[in-house]
């Protein structure tokens, strides 16, 4: 009971220590005297001599007694029964240690010995039994970890010695590890320590601040500056002036984003400490131009210049470049016309040492300390970015720089420049730019704007003081650097610019974005460019103006916008102008019958895509339907009937024109008419009116006979529509055995695209001989038919398929059957799970992969079955890159080990503590450690009541990741359907009302 409850507590507290291993150079090299410390002499093998095993001695502790070798048998095959193994935890190592513990010394002799091993599983058996012996055994333990170690075992071993030795394992024994010479045993320990920062680790930390390794250095004020306390930034303050150029550059960051009290004072005052700048100073330098970068504040101004200026010339790399930098950033804040300053130095000497710095055209130590600024410093002066290409500035700047003329800060805007006034605004979703009447035309998507529009958008980026000093701008990464999250603001006078490179949410941005998009959406109607009438945007717009600056009311503006697109799209303009239509077609008063004729022109003439031919149709029917004066016959879709010409118009240009291919469109078309209009098109000579007309019908119960006449139809596209129709008349009224068996018929004995039809309408009607039917498509010789009885399987949901949807699961991702297959047996659920776990326990009781087990077990998961647990645990085991496998773990066992040392040991760990035949109390477990109020036991018995609806909602909005799923997962099993979650705070607040409300009592 004792060793369970240590296990347990282990389990909590170092579960999730391990992070990933920090990818460091080799150790300085460099020979140094090393304090006397007894050496632990490990053998060349991991194996016991035959002779009898050495055992790693501890220097003073008393001898091992003698151990006959009868004695030591049970002890060596403990070992070996474990040697070889993959995984360093787990029932196999649980037993080993617990056999050998059993044994007494015979036991403890063995894992002596095995101490030396190579072997990770035999190691780490050997420590775990020598730290549970106590005592001097666990000085053993300790010392090997000083020594070289097999990688994957120094995680695991870590961990013993944290669960098992927590006295011998303190915090300043893991600062010692930090200047360990493996990397694997670097990363567990700063794990450690991770979890153990205080200020009493900062006098172990300072003396391996002084080690002659300067990747013990780095490390170790890693750990600092991790620790929040006042010593810390003195430490980094100390270390700025570190001969290791990791190491200052790591204490400059660390400084440039210290809250603390007076970093900035002392920064500053290490600038300015020596006429010339020493290493302490350079990097104080380098820390305070990051820190006015990342705040867009000015902390160095025009009095530092002349320091600054002396420093261009002092021969020292890093002083020169850091130098060159603070002047670009002081220099970009003086106003071009400043009577108070003179600035020459910024459009020569200071970019051309930018250029050299950034160029590597004298290669330095601090190079990579330096570099980034001056990319960043120089970028701003320039107004792009060529990243690290030091060939590609090179070449820039001996051709700029006779009359380079460096970028500012600040914009002036007279009484004469509102028309001159520009904007571009770009993301990972949206580009458009804005621009007065005489501002530069160019860029994405561009909107021209009228004076009142520009005085609007000058007093909103005045607001946010763009154009002043206040709002520094930066500039744009190169394009293989830009990612989605990336936002980017340019504004302009003429060509004066400023940039903005946004990515976090600054308040400020979001406004003048905000405001921008606004101006976009009410100069939308520009985009409507009908090439036959306006050669550019600039023409309509010239055209169109007054009439959008002056009319306000919202339906004279949406008709304009109707005109507008609808001329656009006729004259082969941006089909995006069906999104306009699609958009104003839903105010009230703006969709016109007189808009069918231009759409049907369109359909007629334009290249569309498929969907876009869907697209027009609807708005057609939108504006047939428009005209409320007109008394509407009932049509077949039940609502008013359109016009019966118009109709007649619309099917001849989709049948015209798209022929058989448009069957669907065109029963749209005669859905919104009475059916006699339907009937009369069935008799047409054009196979597709038949066969659009027969699909119409189809909600026309007293058109059956016709429909069974339509079978016999010369055109398989008929024949096909008349099938369907004839599934659509049997879902919604009496059956007819007679019609089933003949749509049956036809899944075997017609053309491909009947068989397609008639396997879908069986599937549609649920009808028991489809199962059959089916079953016989899936081994058609075509694939169209094959695919299309697979996916009418999975929709069938019946439980009899559950074999062979296993079966069809079974050919493997590569078969054109295998995703209809997982997605019947997802949608069968509880149905399948026998067969699923048929197929788990066929892979158990034989070796090797199998591909059919390792899919069941995941849908299992998904389903939130606890047996899934095991298996996916055993396929992990085998190959723990199997991301998908950790992912479903992590969600089904609401843990989440996939960043521990050993993911696999973690979790066998963990499942040894855990009930095995109940997978929501791993769930409701995750909701307590997310700190919420847990209902009782009651709550979820059954169907579970509405406080448990409660619980698992709001351990889907805050559960992390892997929880968040697998809550929306027991919800959806819960409610009946899906579950996804809304965006911003009321949104979420009104849906966990609407979920609490649909709950069953």
């Amino acid at each position: 009971m004792i060793r369970t409850l240590t296990l347990l507590a282990a389990t909590w507290l170092v579960g999730g220590w391990a992070s990933a291993q920090l990818d460091l150079p080799d150790a300085d090299r460099r020979p140094r005297k090393r304090r006397p410390r007894p050496e632990l002499t490990l053998p060349k093998s991991a194996a016991p001599s035959k002779g009898g095993a050495a055992e790693a001695a501890l220097p003073g502790a008393a001898p091992a007694p003698a151990v006959a070798p009868a004695e030591m048998e049970p002890a060596l095959r403990a070992f070996a029964s474990v040697r070889g193994i993959r995984r360093t935890s787990g029932d196999a190592v649980r037993v080993a240690v617990d056999d050998l513990l059993a044994l007494g010394e015979p036991g403890l002799a063995a894992a002596r010995s095995s101490l030396a091993s190579e072997d990770p599983a035999e190691l780490v058996v050997a420590v775990r039994v020598l730290l549970s012996a106590g005592g001097e055994e666990r000085g053993r333990v300790r010392e090997r970890l000083r020594g070289r170690m097999p990688a994957r075992s120094a995680g695991p071993v870590i961990e013993a010695l944290l669960s098992l030795d927590p006295v011998g394992a303190a915090p300043t024994f893991f600062v010692e590890l930090l200047g360990h010479s493996q990397g694997a045993v670097r990363t567990a320990a700063r794990a450690a320590l991770d979890r153990h920062l205080s200020p009493e680790l900062l006098p172990a930390l300072e003396r391996q601040l002084a080690a002659r390794q300067s990747e013990t250095r780095l490390r170790a004020l890693e750990v600092v500056v991790s620790i929040d306390d006042p010593a810390a930034v003195d430490l980094a303050f100390d270390a700025l002036g570190d001969e290791g150029a990791r190491v200052a550059a790591h204490a400059a960051r660390f400084l440039a984003r210290s809250d603390a009290d007076g970093v900035e004072a002392r920064l500053l005052d290490e600038v300015m400490r020596e006429p010339m700048l020493l290493r302490e100073g350079s990097y104080a330098l380098l820390a305070l131009i990051d820190r006015e970068d990342e705040r867009g504040t000015a902390v160095l101004s025009e009095e530092h210049v002349p320091h600054l200026l002396a420093n261009l010339t002092a021969g020292n790399e890093l002083s020169t470049v850091a130098a060159a930098c603070a002047l670009a950033g002081i220099g970009f804040r003086i106003p071009a016309d400043s009577v108070t300053a003179s600035t020459s130095w910024l459009d020569l000497i200071v970019p051309h040492h930018l250029v050299r710095a950034v160029s590597a055209s004298t290669y330095h130590r601090d190079f990579g300390s330096v570099q980034v600024a001056a990319q960043r410093r120089l970028a701003i002066l320039v107004g792009f970015s060529l990243g690290s290409d030091g060939p590609a500035w090179q070449n820039w700047w001996s051709d700029a720089a006779p009359t380079f003329r460096a970028r500012r800060a600040a914009i002036r805007v007279g009484p004469g420049d509102v028309d001159r006034l520009w904007l571009r605004y770009e993301d990972g979703d949206e580009r458009f730019s804005l621009a007065g009447e005489s501002a530069p035309a160019s860029g994405p998507a561009l909107f021209y704007l009228t004076s009142t529009e520009c005085r609007d958008l000058l007093r909103a980026l005045s607001r946010e003081d763009v154009f002043g000093v206040e709002r520094l701008p930066n500039a744009a990464p190169a394009a293989a650097r830009r990612t989605a999250a990336m936002r980017e603001l340019s504004v302009g006078v003429g060509e004066d610019e400023k940039r903005f490179v946004q990515v976090a949410d600054e308040a400020w941005f979001e406004r003048v974005v905000a405001f921008a998009r606004s101006l976009r959406d009410n100069n939308a109607w520009q985009r409507w460019v009908d090439p036959r009438r306006h050669p550019a945007r600039r023409e309509l717009w010239l055209e169109q103006r007054d009439f959008w600056s002056e009319t306000l009311d919202p339906v004279l503006r949406g008709r304009r916008a109707v005109d507008l697109a609808l001329d656009a799209l006729a004259g082969g303009g941006s089909p995006e102008a069906l999104d306009e239509l699609e958009r104003r077609f839903v105010l009230e008063g703006v969709p016109d019958a007189g808009d069918v004729r231009p759409l049907v022109g369109i359909l007629r003439t334009r290249e569309l895509l498929p969907d876009q031919v869907g697209r027009v149709v609807g708005l057609a029917l939108l504006a047939a339907r428009a005209d409320a004066a007109r008394p509407a016959e009932l049509a077949l879709d039940g609502g008013a009937a359109i016009d019966r010409e118009l109709a007649r118009d619309l099917a001849a240009a989709l049948t015209s024109r798209f022929g058989v291919d448009a069957a669907h469109e065109i029963a749209r078309v005669y859905s919104a008419q009475v059916a006699d209009l339907a009937r009369s098109a069935s008799d047409d000579l054009e196979a597709g009116q038949r066969a659009g007309a027969v699909l119409a019908l189809g909600a026309d119960p007293s058109s059956r006979e016709l429909l069974v006449r339509m079978l016999e139809d010369p055109e398989d596209a008929v024949e096909a529509a008349a099938v369907t129709a004839l599934a659509e008349q049997l879902a919604r009224g009496p059956e007819s055995a007679s019609i089933s068996d003949t749509l049956a018929s036809r899944t075997t004995s017609a053309s491909v695209v009947v068989r397609v039809a008639a396997l879908d309408a069986l599937a549609t009607l649920s009808d028991p001989r489809a199962v059959g039917a089916l079953l016989g498509g899936v081994s058609d010789s075509e694939l169209v038919v094959r695919v299309t009885a697979a996916n009418a399987l999975a929709r069938l949901a019946d439980p009899s398929t559950a074999p062979i949807l296993v079966s069809m699961l079974a050919r493997g991702p590569g078969s054109e059957l295998f995703e209809p297959a997982r997605e019947g047996l997802s949608n069968l659920g509880v149905a399948a799970h026998g067969e699923l776990i048929r197929a788990v326990r066929r892979r158990s009781a034989r070796e090797g992969s199998d591909g059919l087990a390792r899919e069941a077990a995941l849908l299992l998961a998904e389903d939130g079955v606890p047996l899934a647990v095991s298996p996916l645990l055993t396929i992990l085991t085998e190959d723990p890159t199997d991301a998908r496998v950790g992912w479903e773990l992590a969600v089904l066992t609401c843990v989440d080990f996939r960043n521990h040392a050993d993911p696999p040991g973690a979790w066998w760990e963990w499942w040894d503590l855990v009930v095995h035949d109940d997978s929501l109390v791993w769930l409701v477990a995750a909701g307590a450690r997310a700190g919420l109020e847990v209902p009782n036991g009651a709550s979820f018995t059954g169907h579970g009541d509405r406080e448990a609806a409660a619980f698992l909602f709001d351990l889907a909005v805050a559960g992390a990741p892997h929880v968040s799923l697998r809550a929306r997962r027991e919800l959806g099993r819960r409610l009946g359907h899906e579950l996804e979650l809304v965006s911003g705070t009321d949104g979420l607040a009104s849906q966990r009302g609407e979920v609490i409300a649909e709950w069953p009592e």
